[in-house]
């Protein structure tokens, strides 16, 4: 049986395809690059959470599962209702400086729930804007202006993460393509006058390198690049790769934490700086933070850390931005997409833990698999993408749509839609080609 669509895309990732996915094949990508825009994955294929409000009857949903032997604790999870949902929504704007965590086992939709939740707070609201460090982006080489800093560790999560965050200080302070020389330059000079203006009697010392840099460029000083050790790229190169230094894969967490902390005081900073509005906040989400950690494993001392380290940054921010009568809560948050599993080893004071139905969220039970089938058939069914009268897709309908088989089935792969799929379209090609021969 063909289980291809044009020879182009397999049944599988035509089922779990999101504008999010990194994973090669897993989108669309492969028929048009442009095809699966957030915006229309919103519009047409976005399955909203199982809320109290998105199923017609809640007490025959309650009776049918009691009948199913399931107790009042699994029932009640199945049911989780929009509340939890909305107080999340609620401390994501709230000037609560403690970062947030969007919990789930893999494959549950941590992504796209926390992605789409960031892209329609965009739309209501212009000025909250959000920033990803996706660690599934794996950098061995970080291109910075005009030099290549080598990752030796490239393979651990917490050396991911410094790789990410020079590449984003590149990207930010780097000329954007098609830009002159004299808007370049103009935008070096509004940002630069901004950063005296707010933090003239607040300098750190590491981060005045990077703007006295960015002064002598603007005044002529130093060329742009001219392949001399003296031109603007090569000097903020070195700037930049100071904030890490030579010892850096030396494993010792104190040295790690600093060059973290510090590319992250940068960004944030560069982030104020260029910021047109003074209400404008950002949203920092570390996706995929646990690419390089295997499925099965329930703890990674990687996590842990850059878990305190961004505590410890958000605490050093706190004062360092108060100085200049900055709160830093009103303009940045940080977001954790994190498996459950290994959230389940960090850390929290009496404090924390207070906030902890509002800060974390898990979504493992939101998604239903059917109501995922139904909107990419809905839509695409007009295409020749998919084929009317799949088989396959219908027999994978009728028992996802089957609720308590379908809660069976997920609880048996803790929730991850990835694998569930891939093993019942492997099971029922199997009979269909057995019923066939």
């Amino acid at each position: 049986m063909d289980l291809h669509f044009l020879d182009k895309i397999t049944l599988e990732n035509f089922l779990l395809c999101t504008p999010y996915e990194k994973r090669e094949n897993r989108d669309l990508k492969t028929i048009d690059p442009n095809y699966l825009t957030e915006e229309r994955f919103y519009n047409n294929l976005y399955t909203q959470p199982q809320t109290n409000e998105t199923k017609i009857n809640i007490d025959n949903i309650r009776r049918e599962l009691s009948e199913m032997d399931f107790d009042e604790v699994e029932i009640n999870t199945i049911l989780r209702n929009r509340d939890s949902i909305e107080s999340f929504k609620t401390s994501l704007e709230s000037d609560n400086a403690e970062p947030l965590f969007v919990r789930g086992y893999s494959g549950t939709g941590k992504t796209t729930f926390i992605r789409t939740i960031l892209y329609k707070l965009n739309l209501e609201k212009p000025n909250c804007h959000s920033i990803v460090f996706n660690m599934q982006d794996s950098l061995h080489h970080v291109y910075l202006f005009n030099g290549k800093w080598e990752n030796e560790k490239f393979d651990k999560t917490v050396y991911i993460m410094v790789s990410l965050l020079m590449k984003y200080i590149g990207l930010l302070i780097n000329k954007k393509r098609h830009e002159t020389d004299i808007e370049y330059k103009n935008r070096l000079h509004i940002i630069h006058s901004k950063y005296t203006n707010l933090f003239v009697e607040n300098v750190d010392p590491d981060i005045d390198k990077i703007f006295d840099v960015l002064l002598e460029f603007i005044e002529g000083q130093c060329d742009y690049y001219k392949g001399s050790k003296d031109s603007f790229c090569n000097r903020m190169y070195k700037t930049i790769v100071s904030f890490v230094p030579t010892s850096f894969v030396s494993d010792d967490n104190n040295i790690i934490s600093s060059s973290i902390n510090k590319l992250l005081k940068l960004i944030c900073i560069w982030l104020l700086c260029k910021s047109e509005n003074d209400n404008d906040k950002y949203f920092i989400l570390l996706d995929n933070i646990e690419h390089y950690v295997n499925n099965e494993v329930i703890y990674d001392e990687d996590i842990t850390l850059i878990v305190q380290i961004v505590r410890n940054f958000i605490a050093d921010m706190n004062g360092y931005l108060e100085q200049s009568d900055i709160i830093y809560s009103s303009r940045f948050k940080v977001i954790f997409a994190i498996r459950d599993t290994t959230h389940k080893w960090i850390q929290y004071t009496e404090e924390q833990n207070i906030d902890f139905l509002t800060t974390h969220i898990d979504v493992s039970p939101f998604f239903s698999m059917d109501d995922v089938i139904n909107k990419r058939c809905e839509f695409f069914k007009d295409s020749d993408i998919i084929k009317h009268n799949n088989r396959v897709i219908q027999m994978i309908n009728s028992i996802t749509s089957d609720i308590g088989l379908n809660h069976q089935i997920s609880s048996m792969y803790n929730h991850n839609k990835r694998r569930m799929m891939i093993c019942l379209i492997k099971a029922i090609s199997i009979v269909e080609r057995n019923y066939v021969n």
